[in-house]
C-alpha cells in the first residue's frame, strides 16, 4: 500500500470526522436527528438505492458515498452502513475514510471484531503521516481496551505518546496545530480510560484532567482554517470528556466532585451551542449520579426527562437506546420503593422485548425487579429470579464475590417466606452473611451507594427476624441462634465508614512503611476487581456477551488471578503484621468477645429497630447474653425521637422553652431498657450501640419512671443511675477499646477557639446560644442552577464566649496557654494542619475545637462537613477544616471535644447519627468524642466541659463517661439549667473508659 501525501491524509481525516460525529452519537446513545416522518424515511431509502454513476472523478466518488453513509446515520441502520462502507472501500481502496470507518464499525459490531481489528491494524502498518499515525494508535488502544487487551492498548498508547512528542517539534500552521492538540486531547482521554479500566482511578483522573485542559486549548485554536463541523466535533469531544471525568469521580466515590464536573460539562455544551437533543449521555450520567447519591427522586426526574427526549427523537421503544433509558427509571423507582410502579415498568419491558432475544438481557434488571416482586407478594417469581441471578453470579464473578453475597442473601429472603424451605433459607443466610462480612469481599464504592446498602440491610434485618423466631428470649448459650442474632444485629448497625475506626486503632500502633506498600497494592487489586465485575455484568446486560465471549472469559480468569493475589497479600499481612491483621478484620464480635473486655461495672447494649419490631441485646461482664424484642417499630422510633428532639433543641427560647416530652422519654425507656433493668442494675456505666434515629439523642434524657409534673432537676433521669457512652456498633467499640494507651506530652491539651470569621468581626453578645443556620440549604437537581446556600462565611456569628471556655480548660489541664491555645485570628485551618505535620497534635490527650460545626450546604460550595476556623482574608487559604482535612490528621487523643452546634447532627447518608466530622476524627486516631446534639447555650456548655475535665483531671479512677455524668448532674442542679436542653446536649461517643 503506498504512502499518502499530507494533503490526502488531511482530506481523509476530514471525512473521518464528518462521519465520526454521528458515530460518536451512536456510541453514546445520542440522537442523530429529529423524529422522522414515513415520507422522509422513504426518501432516504431511495438515496441508498442510488448506484455509483460512471466516470466520476475521485473526489466526486467520495462525495457520493459520503451522501449514502449520511443517509444510513439518519435511518440508524447499521447493516446498510456496513454495506455502503464495503462498497466505498472497494471503490476507493486508498481512501482512509471508508477503510477507517468500516474497521471501527466491525469492531463495534462484536461478531465481526477480528475483521475490524485486521483493517485497523492494516492502517496502523501503512500510515506514516504523523497525525494519522497518532490517531490510529489511539483508536486501536480504545478498541483494545473494550476487548480487555490491556497490553496491546498500552503498547499503542506508548507509541502514540512518542509520536506526539516528536510531532511537537515540528512547526505547523493553524490547521496542523488543531490536529496536534486534538491528538493530545484524544491521547489523554484514552490514557485515562486505560487506567480507569484497571481501577487505578487517581491516575485516570490525572489524565482525564489533561484531556480537559487540552480541550480548552483546542477550542481556542479554532479559526477560519478549521471548518464549522470539525470545530463542533472537537467541542462535543471536549464536553463529553467532562462527562467522562465525572464518571471516574463517581467510580472513586467522589460524588460531590462528579456533580460539579457534570455542571461544567453542561456549561460547555451550552456555550458550544448544543441543545438537549444532543445531551442524552450527560443526563443519563446525571441520573446515575443522583441514584448513587441516594437522591432517588432527582434520579427519577432526570431519567424521565431523558425518556421524553428519546420519545421526541422518534426512536422506537424496542431499541437499545430506549431500553437503557427506561432502566434508569426502573432503578430510581426501586430507590423510592415504588414497587408497584416498578413492576408495571418491567411488565411493559417484557412485552416490548418479547420477540427480540438480543434486547431481553437489557430488560432483565434482575436485582430490581426481583426485589419488587418480593415486596409485592410475588414471592415465587422473586425466588426464581434470585436463584437465576445467583447461579449467574457464581459462574461469572465467583461464589465469594460481594455481589454474589447480595444475590444469595436476597435469595435467602425469598426462601424464608416459605416455611417449608426454612432449612434451605438458613443455609443460604449463613453463607451470604459470611460473604458480606468477610474481609476479602469488601464492596467497591458503587456497591456502597444507598440502594445496595438498603439491599444489604434488608438481608440482615430478614436474617435477624428469621433467627429471632427460633430464639428463646432467655437463651444465653452463645452457640445458639441468639448468639448469631447478636452478631447479625451489630453488623446491621455498623457501616463501611465505621470500619475506619478499626483501621484507626491499628494505625495508631503501626508505623512500618512496608505495610503501607502492601495495603496500597491490595487496594489497587481490589479496585481492578471491582471494575472487572462491573464489566462482566455490563456485558451480560447489554446482550453482547455472545459477541465478546472470549473477552468475558479472559476477564473471569483475571478475576480469579486477582483473587489469588489478594489472598497472598492477606497472608503476608497476617504473617508479618499480626496485630494489624487482627484489628482490621471486619468480623463483628460475638457477645463473648464483648464480655471479655467489659469492666466489672459496665453493661453493653445493642439496639436495632426494624420495620416491624426492635431488637435489644444486653451483655454483662459475666458473659450473659440477654435478648428481648419490643413492638416499637422503626417508624414509631423515628417519630418519638423527632418529638423528643423538638423539646430539646430549645435553649435559645430561655424561659419560653416548652416542657420536655417526659412521656416519650419514658416510653423509650420502657420499650428498650426496662426489660434489661435487672441485668444492668449494678452497672455504673452503659455502653449503648445504636445508629440511625436512635443515635440522634443522648440516652441521658431517658427517664425510668413517669414524671407528669415537678422540677426538671428532680426527674428520674437515667444519667443519675448510669454513666453513658454511645457508639455505632460493637465492632467499633471493641476496636477503640483495644487501642494502646496515650503517651502524653508535658502539655496535655491543645485547643482552638473563638476564631475570627471575618477581618472585622461584629461585636457579639456573650452567653447566647451558639446557632449557625436556622434553615438548611436547598440542593438543586438542575445542573444549570447553582446550589442555594443560606449564609456566607463572613456572616457566621462570632463566638467570644468560647475563649473563656478553652482558657478555663487549659488551666484545668495544666496546659501552656501561650503555645497550646490558639484563639482569634490564630485559630486557623493551617495551624491545625501544621500541628499535625509537626507531631505536636499526636502528643495531646485532649483536642478541643470550640467553634461552629458546618454541614454540607451550610456555605456556598461546601460539599462536606467542616469546622469553621479563622479567616486569613486570602482566597487561596481556605478557613474550613473539612472532613478531608480531618481524615489526614495524625492524633492519638483520649478526647476530641467538638464544642459547637450541629457536629452530631444526622447526615442521613448511611442512616448514621454522627456527622461525617465525628467519623473522621475516629479515623484520625481519637478514642472518644464529646459532641453536641443540638445548638448549645454557651454558659451551661462551658460549665459542662469544665466540670467534666475537673473531675477527669482530679480523680484518676473516673472514666470519661463518669466524668461527663458528673458534669451533667452539676449543671442540672443550677436553677437556670434544669431543663435537659442545657445539661444534656453533649454525648460521649466512642470509648468511655479511662
Amino acid at each position: 500500500m503506498k504512502r499518502w501525501s499530507t494533503s490526502i491524509v488531511r482530506y481523509a481525516l476530514s471525512f473521518l470526522c464528518a462521519f465520526a460525529w454521528p458515530a460518536w452519537c451512536v456510541a453514546l446513545e445520542l440522537p442523530s436527528g429529529a423524529q422522522m416522518t414515513p415520507a422522509a424515511e422513504a426518501q432516504l431509502r431511495d438515496v441508498l438505492k442510488q448506484a455509483l454513476p460512471a466516470g466520476l472523478a475521485d473526489k466526486e466518488v467520495g462525495l457520493h458515498y459520503q451522501k449514502l453513509e449520511e443517509a444510513t446515520f439518519k435511518l440508524n441502520d447499521r447493516n446498510e452502513r456496513e454495506r455502503v462502507l464495503r462498497e466505498w472501500y472497494r471503490a476507493q481502496p486508498n481512501n482512509l475514510a471508508p477503510r477507517w470507518n468500516l474497521g471501527m464499525l466491525l469492531i463495534e459490531k462484536g461478531s465481526a471484531a477480528p475483521d475490524g481489528f485486521g483493517i485497523m491494524e492494516g492502517i496502523y502498518q501503512d500510515t506514516k503521516e504523523p497525525i494519522a499515525a497518532m490517531r490510529v494508535r489511539i483508536k486501536l488502544a480504545e478498541s483494545y481496551l473494550e476487548y480487555g487487551k490491556y497490553q496491546n492498548a498500552q503498547r499503542m498508547l506508548g507509541e502514540a505518546n512518542a509520536l506526539i512528542a516528536e510531532d511537537l517539534k515540528r512547526q505547523r500552521g493553524p490547521e496542523g496545530r488543531y490536529w496536534q492538540v486534538r491528538a493530545q486531547m484524544e491521547f489523554a482521554i484514552t490514557q485515562a480510560r486505560y487506567f480507569q479500566y484497571q481501577g487505578r482511578y487517581s491516575e485516570a483522573l490525572k489524565f482525564s484532567q489533561q484531556g480537559l485542559t487540552k480541550g480548552v486549548e483546542l477550542a481556542a485554536s479554532h479559526d477560519r482554517s478549521v471548518s464549522q463541523w470539525l470545530a463542533n466535533f472537537s467541542r462535543n469531544l471536549h464536553a463529553n470528556a467532562a462527562v467522562s471525568h465525572a464518571m471516574i469521580q463517581m467510580q472513586m466515590g467522589a460524588t460531590s466532585d462528579a456533580e460539579e464536573s457534570l455542571r461544567s460539562a453542561l456549561a460547555l455544551f451550552t456555550s458550544y451551542g448544543f441543545t438537549d437533543q444532543h445531551l442524552w449521555h450527560l443526563y443519563r450520567t446525571t441520573a446515575d449520579l443522583y441514584f448513587i447519591q441516594g437522591r432517588f427522586q432527582d434520579s427519577l426526574d432526570t431519567a424521565n426527562k431523558v425518556k421524553a427526549m428519546v420519545a421526541a427523537s422518534g426512536l422506537k421503544e424496542n431499541t437499545a437506546q430506549s431500553l437503557w433509558t427506561v432502566n434508569r427509571v426502573v432503578r430510581a423507582l426501586a430507590g423510592l420503593e415504588r414497587w408497584q410502579d416498578l413492576v408495571a415498568q418491567t411488565d411493559q419491558l417484557d412485552k416490548i422485548t418479547a420477540n427480540d432475544p438480543a434486547l431481553k438481557p437489557i430488560a432483565a434488571l434482575t436485582e430490581y425487579r426481583a426485589f419488587a416482586y418480593l415486596q409485592t407478594g410475588r414471592t415465587q417469581a422473586a425466588e426464581n429470579w434470585y436463584r437465576g441471578y445467583l447461579n449467574w453470579a457464581v459462574a461469572n464473578i465467583g461464589a465469594q464475590a460481594y455481589a454474589t453475597g447480595l444475590s444469595r442473601g436476597m435469595y435467602a429472603v425469598a426462601l424464608s417466606r416459605n416455611p417449608a424451605k426454612s432449612a434451605q433459607a438458613k443455609t443460604e443466610f449463613e453463607s451470604a452473611f459470611k460473604t458480606l462480612s468477610d474481609a476479602e469481599t469488601l464492596p467497591d464504592v458503587n456497591q456502597e451507594h444507598p440502594f445496595y446498602l438498603k439491599v444489604k440491610k434488608k438481608i440482615y434485618k430478614e436474617y435477624l427476624g428469621f433467627l429471632s423466631r427460633t430464639t428463646k428470649p432467655s437463651e444465653a448459650d452463645k452457640q445458639t441462634d441468639a448468639g448469631q442474632a447478636f452478631v447479625v444485629a451489630n453488623t446491621l448497625i455498623s457501616s463501611s465508614v465505621q470500619k475506619a475506626i478499626g483501621e484507626a486503632a491499628a494505625r495508631a500502633s503501626i508505623t512500618q512503611p512496608a505495610l503501607g506498600e502492601i495495603a496500597r497494592a491490595d487496594q489497587d487489586a481490589k479496585s481492578e476487581l471491582a471494575f472487572l465485575v462491573q464489566f462482566i455484568n455490563n456485558q451480560s446486560m447489554s446482550g453482547a456477551a455472545a459477541d465478546k465471549a472470549q473477552v468475558v472469559s479472559d476477564m473471569r480468569l483475571r478475576v480469579q488471578e486477582l483473587d489469588k493475589t489478594r489472598k497472598a497479600y492477606k497472608l503476608k499481612i497476617e504473617k508479618e503484621f499480626p496485630d494489624y491483621f487482627q484489628l482490621l478484620q471486619p468480623r463483628t464480635p460475638t457477645s463473648s468477645d464483648i464480655a471479655s473486655v467489659l469492666q466489672p461495672k459496665e453493661y453493653f447494649l445493642a439496639i436495632v429497630p426494624t420495620e416491624d419490631q426492635t431488637y435489644v441485646f444486653g451483655v454483662g461482664p459475666d458473659g450473659g447474653l440477654h435478648f428481648h424484642r419490643s413492638a416499637l417499630t422503626q417508624s414509631e422510633v423515628a417519630q418519638t425521637v423527632k418529638r423528643l428532639r423538638a423539646s430539646l433543641d430549645v435553649a435559645g427560647l430561655g424561659p419560653r422553652a416548652p416542657r420536655f416530652r417526659y412521656d416519650d422519654a419514658y416510653r423509650l425507656y420502657q420499650e428498650l431498657l426496662a426489660p434489661q433493668a435487672s441485668y444492668m442494675a449494678g452497672a455504673q456505666q452503659l455502653i449503648i450501640a445504636a445508629s440511625g434515629d436512635l443515635g440522634q439523642i443522648p440516652y441521658a434524657v431517658l427517664v425510668n419512671a413517669p414524671w407528669p409534673q415537678g422540677a426538671d432537676k428532680d426527674a428520674p433521669w437515667l444519667i443519675k443511675d448510669h454513666a453513658i457512652s454511645q457508639i455505632s456498633s460493637a465492632q467499633s467499640w471493641l476496636a477503640l477499646r483495644k487501642m494502646p494507651k496515650t503517651v502524653s506530652g508535658q502539655a496535655s491539651m491543645i485547643a482552638w477557639g473563638d476564631p475570627s470569621f471575618a477581618m472585622n468581626p461584629a461585636a457579639a453578645q456573650k452567653n447566647g446560644v451558639r446557632a449557625v443556620v436556622s434553615t438548611r440549604a436547598v440542593r438543586s437537581a438542575d445542573l444549570s442552577q447553582p446550589h442555594v446556600d443560606p449564609v456566607t462565611y463572613a456572616a457566621l456569628p462570632p463566638l467570644p464566649e468560647t475563649r473563656d471556655e478553652v482558657l478555663a480548660l487549659a488551666r484545668l489541664m495544666k496546659s501552656n496557654t501561650a503555645t497550646d491555645v490558639l484563639l482569634g485570628d490564630k485559630a486557623t485551618r493551617v495551624s491545625v494542619l501544621q500541628s499535625s505535620d509537626s507531631g505536636q497534635l499526636k502528643t495531646k490527650k485532649v483536642v478541643v475545637f470550640a467553634t461552629h460545626g458546618l454541614l454540607a450546604g451550610d456555605l456556598p460550595g461546601l460539599s462536606e462537613p467542616a469546622l469553621a476556623m479563622a479567616s486569613s482574608g486570602s482566597r487561596d487559604d481556605s478557613p474550613l477544616l473539612t472532613l478531608q482535612d480531618v481524615l489526614g490528621l495524625r492524633m492519638n487523643a483520649d478526647w476530641v471535644i467538638l464544642s459547637a452546634c450541629n457536629t452530631a447532627g444526622a447526615d442521613g447518608k448511611n442512616e448514621e447519627a454522627l456527622s461525617g466530622l465525628a467519623r473522621g476524627f475516629f479515623y484520625a486516631g481519637a478514642k472518644s468524642l464529646l459532641v453536641t446534639h443540638w445548638s448549645v447555650e454557651s454558659e451551661s456548655a462551658m460549665m459542662i466541659t469544665t466540670e467534666t475535665f475537673k473531675v477527669y483531671g482530679a480523680e484518676n479512677q473516673s472514666t470519661r463517661a463518669q466524668s461527663l455524668q458528673r458534669g451533667m448532674l452539676k449543671v442540672m442542679q443550677d436553677a437556670r439549667f434544669g431543663h435537659p436542653a442545657y445539661w444534656a446536649p453533649y454525648a460521649l461517643v466512642g470509648e468511655g473508659g479511662r
